[in-house]
């Protein structure tokens, strides 16, 4: 597989530095995998509202993006993988976001409940659009913030226990 990521992952590869894209997925599988990105099913106010919001960036973001980050995130039913995403991909951030499910569901919940739905979808909106942007991924990763990968049918994922050190199996791959 690892020809296959060099070869279909070739664009990120030149654009991280380096640098590695974690997420968590489950411990039962295999090392290496190739993930088909699935739309969710996710259909409340907030998932609406996020979509809207970045609508002409990519249709259905929220439930048909890759949420990564460029740290480790801990959970304990999950393990961490490398992810690399096929050539094709964009993505987006904020450095202030490492969690957008946590920090703006309640942020979300507060400006409905404050302003009334109609202005307080719209504020969350305009906050969104205002927060995100599309270039410097090495910068986001570095920060490790939550980095959303989109427009892609399917990424590479590689357990990060099998890797002794992502610097130097990158650059000897």
């Amino acid at each position: 597989m690892l020809p296959t990521i060099n070869t279909e992952c070739s664009l990120f590869l030149l654009e991280s530095q380096g640098k590695p894209l974690v997420k968590s997925l489950p411990r039962q599988g295999d090392g290496l995998r190739k993930i088909k990105v699935r739309k969710k099913k996710n259909s409340d106010e907030f998932s609406q509202t996020f979509n809207q919001s970045f609508f002409t960036e990519f249709n259905d973001i929220r439930n048909r993006a890759v949420f990564t980050n460029g740290t480790q995130v801990m959970d304990t039913n999950l393990e961490p993988f490398y992810i690399f995403p096929i050539d094709g991909y964009r993505f987006m951030y904020s450095p202030e976001v490492f969690n957008s499910t946590e920090l703006y569901k309640d942020t979300f919940d507060k400006l409905i409940q404050a302003a009334g739905k109609n202005n307080g979808m719209q504020i969350f909106t305009e906050m969104l659009q205002l927060s995100y942007t599309y270039d410097n991924l090495p910068q986001a990763i570095d920060i490790g913030c939550e980095i959303i990968i989109y427009d892609i049918s399917h990424y590479y994922a590689v357990r990060a226990s099998l890797v002794d050190d992502y610097r130097k199996w990158f650059y000897n791959n």
